[in-house]
C-alpha cells in the first residue's frame, strides 16, 4: 500500500529537518568537484521522478502506470528529503524543480505510453552517474545516499521496463 502524500511530505520534512539539524551542528568538510556535481545533478533528476509521477498518479489512465507512479514518488520524495539535508549540510544551493509543464496537456492516451518511456529514459541516463558516485565519490554522506539508492533506482528502471511491454 501506498502512504498518502501527506504523510510522505511529513516523513520527508522530519528528514530535512533531521539533516538541518546536523548540518547547524557540524562543520561542513569541503566537497570535491564530482560529490558537489553529483548532488546537484542527483537533486534535478529526483526533482524531474517527483513532479512528473506526482502528474502521472491524476492524468494515467492505466492503473499499472499509476502504481509505478505512486511508487516513485513516494521512492524519490525521500530521496529529494535526503538530497536536500545533504545539500544543505554541505552548502551546495540547488536549483529550484522544473514544474514540467508539458505533461499537464497530454492526452491521456498518450499519458501512460510517454510518461513509462520518459521513467526508463530518465533512470538509465542516471543509473551510470549514480553507480560511479556509489563506487568513487569521496564524501561519505554522498556515498552512502548513493549506495542506499542505487538498487531502488535499478528496481524501479526493471519495473517500468516490465511495464513498457504490458503497453505495446
Amino acid at each position: 500500500m501506498i502512504a498518502p502524500r501527506s504523510y510522505l511530505w511529513t516523513q520527508a520534512a522530519r528528514v530535512v529537518g533531521l539533516f538541518c539539524l546536523i548540518a547547524a551542528t557540524t562543520v561542513a568538510a569541503p566537497l570535491k568537484d564530482w560529490d558537489r556535481a553529483f548532488i546537484l545533478q542527483a537533486t534535478k533528476f529526483v526533482g524531474g521522478q517527483v513532479t512528473i509521477s506526482d502528474i502521472a498518479i491524476g492524468r494515467a489512465s492505466n492503473p499499472q502506470v499509476k502504481e509505478l507512479a505512486k511508487a516513485i514518488l513516494s521512492d524519490y520524495s525521500t530521496a529529494q528529503a535526503i538530497l536536500a539535508g545533504i545539500a544543505a549540510s554541505k552548502g551546495v544551493k540547488t536549483p529550484p524543480r522544473d514544474p514540467q509543464i508539458k505533461w499537464t496537456k497530454k492526452t491521456p492516451r498518450d499519458f501512460d505510453r510517454d510518461y513509462v518511456a520518459q521513467m526508463i529514459s530518465d533512470q538509465k541516463e542516471f543509473l551510470p552517474i549514480i553507480a560511479k558516485e556509489a563506487k568513487d565519490g569521496r564524501d561519505g554522506n554522498v556515498v552512502t545516499f548513493a549506495r542506499q539508492y542505487l538498487p531502488l533506482l535499478q528496481a524501479n528502471l526493471d519495473r517500468a521496463r516490465a511495464l513498457e511491454k504490458n503497453l505495446k
